[in-house]
């Protein structure tokens, strides 16, 4: 993965605002910084391009000097925000409970507990949606739930919820779960 994408924001066919959009939904990108450069000057350009969700806007012409102080300085704050993140992560990771995080609209893997596979077998899910690594889902509530968490706000807690699985032996089994869906909000308060 690279470690910074600097990109312009007139391009022909997709723009830099294009491009960020497909960088921030690919899992594996997503946290990878983004640096605009644009000959557009001006408070509205640049907050356009923030607001979209680059991590920085430079206004052609710059010096090579600023381009590489930029860059050096946004490869080392993403550095320091990874090593958080699986930081944190190992902290669920010790926790005497399955805690499973998801990200985004289509509620994609970003830590699969590994005591899932007590449940599961030997899979990760890391990286895959819900609906891809639990099709057996559908039509049992868990989506509507976890779309009502995502868009809503709210914190669900169910217990002895009957969900069925397809367990480790391929077979659909029925277990009995409690379990607590919640928000997680980042620095910006967005779940």
């Amino acid at each position: 993965n690279p470690a910074l994408l600097p990109s312009d924001i007139m391009m022909p066919r997709l723009d830099g605002l294009g491009l960020l959009s497909k960088v921030r939904n690919r899992p594996e990108l997503k946290s990878t910084p983004v640096i605009f450069l644009s000959a557009r000057a001006g408070d509205e350009a640049k907050v356009e391009g923030l607001h979209a969700g680059a991590d920085d806007y430079l206004v052609k012409p710059f010096s090579a000097k600023e381009l590489l102080v930029r860059v050096s300085n946004h490869i080392r704050i993403n550095q320091v925000r990874r090593e958080t993140e699986q930081q944190f992560y190992q902290l669920f990771l010790q926790a005497p409970a399955i805690i499973n995080v998801f990200k985004g609209h289509e509620f994609r893997y970003e830590l699969f507990h590994p005591k899932n596979k007590e449940i599961f077998g030997d899979v990760d899910f890391t990286g895959l949606t819900l609906r891809e690594a639990l099709p057996e889902l559908e039509g049992q509530g868990i989506f509507e739930l976890m779309e009502e968490v995502y868009t809503r706000g709210v914190t669900i807690y169910q217990n002895e919820r009957l969900v069925n699985f397809t367990n480790k032996e391929g077979k659909l089994a029925a277990r009995y779960l409690n379990f607590i869906y919640q928000p997680w909000y980042d620095i910006h308060g967005n779940i």
